[in-house]
């Protein structure tokens, strides 16, 4: 039941629980370091990887595409706390996660508009091809 990215941005309440799939992405560095925070990017825009022949050596980053398609089909991933305190350690290699991972987020949104998609997260886990 993850639906992509973009089918909840603009769409999805703040408090709402949501199961939200997407691939880590969307600039060179989509890991907020020391901080449990990534960004992941919808189905429907490709990575530089899917792109027959391009030898991206950053495909994660999306640079392929326009600066404004990243936005309209990205997402925040936060690991907070109980009390809402985000939690001070990387998310890099947690659970072989890293560039272009296939995530399934379920979480609570904390923002959520036709510009940003916030999800705290509650569980993440690498979605199965």
């Amino acid at each position: 039941g993850a639906k992509p990215v973009e089918a909840l941005k603009g769409k999805a309440s703040v408090g709402e629980t949501v199961t939200i799939q997407g691939r880590v992405g969307g600039a060179p560095d989509p890991f907020v370091e020391g901080r449990a925070v990534l960004t992941i990017v919808g189905p429907d825009i490709p990575a530089c990887s899917d792109n027959p022949g391009d030898m991206c050596e950053m495909p994660w980053d999306y640079c392929c595409e326009s600066a404004e398609d990243i936005a309209a089909h990205s997402a925040t991933v936060r690991v907070v706390d109980a009390s809402g305190a985000l939690l001070k350690a990387g998310l890099s290699g947690v659970g072989w996660i890293r560039g272009l991972s296939d995530l399934i987020v379920v979480g609570k949104v904390a923002q959520s508009d036709d510009k940003v998609l916030v999800v705290h997260a509650m569980g993440i886990s690498i979605a199965k091809k």
